[in-house]
């Protein structure tokens, strides 16, 4: 898991990205999950989790699942990506997730969406946060469409990490 700390709207912000390799059960996720909200997590503070956590919200009859969602729950968290992340010929799955947790409803409203490119195996999960009157709650709409900010990649595309670098180090 990667954490990130940052402000948006006079509002502090973690966010948490993470990688559920196949080979690791759901129910030892699950359990090294709750662990790390327990260890780190404090219910008053704005958080995003996302990632690639290959656990199917769209299972409907699986205790990990549910226990996975139940521990999002318990710790304040709505998702707001519930439909296919990643669409094959014999499956559609969802097991890119995009959780939120904001405590300051009133000043940052955020959505997501999926995005439909073919970059790779998995849609692109788009998540957008608003401020003033853009504002919507979690999973509600606002005037800022995330799909129309979204870049596909292209040979053009440069990051410099060492400027990223020090924005992250400053936070």
């Amino acid at each position: 898991m990667i954490r990130l700390k940052f402000q948006f709207c006079g509002e502090v912000f973690n966010i948490v990205a993470a990688y559920r390799l196949h080979q690791f059960s759901i129910n030892s996720f699950n359990d090294e999950l709750q662990q790390y909200f327990l260890l780190t997590d404090n219910a008053h503070k704005n958080c995003i989790f996302l990632g690639d956590i290959n656990i199917d919200l769209l299972l409907l009859d699986s205790r990990e699942v549910d226990s996975y969602k139940i521990i999002m729950a318990s710790f304040s968290f709505e998702s707001l990506i519930n439909q296919p992340t990643r669409v094959t010929d014999i499956s559609k799955t969802c097991i890119d997730h995009v959780f939120v947790r904001l405590i300051c409803k009133n000043s940052v409203g955020c959505n997501a969406e999926v995005v439909e490119i073919q970059v790779t195996d998995h849609y692109l999960t788009a998540l957008c946060l608003s401020c003033g009157d853009d504002v919507a709650g979690p999973g509600g709409r606002s005037s800022v469409n995330p799909a129309s900010h979204a870049v596909a990649p292209t040979a053009a595309t440069r990051i410099c990490y060492d400027q990223l670098d020090e924005i992250c180090l400053e936070l």
